[in-house]
């Protein structure tokens, strides 16, 4: 069985994980703008950013490892695809290096 974690974006509702990020942690575009899906009531994330990587690899130890999961599912890396192409590369290779982690 694997844990779900959402990787690419920081949902508000979840208060308690959205009050740990700083503004850093929150990717931005060209003009210094959060990218906001309201579908979702989320922003999008900045996988370069290593306190948000701190972040989520606290949420997998509590979410995942604690509750004797197999292993993780790391949702929303989809969202890369929003992004310019050189942005995309960043945010891939971002990911993988937290993936060794």
């Amino acid at each position: 069985m694997y844990g779900y974690i959402n990787a690419m974006e920081g949902d508000k509702w979840n208060k308690e994980l959205y009050h740990q990020f700083k503004e850093d942690d929150f990717y931005k575009d060209e003009n210094g703008t959060k990218i906001y899906f309201e579908q979702w009531d989320s922003y999008m994330m900045d996988m370069t950013s290593f306190h948000y990587q701190e972040i989520l690899m606290k949420e997998i130890e509590k979410q995942v490892v604690q509750k004797g999961l197999d292993g993780v599912f790391l949702d929303t890396v989809g969202n890369i695809s929003y992004l310019q192409l050189h942005e995309q590369q960043m945010q891939n290779e971002a990911i993988r290096e937290f993936m060794k982690k």
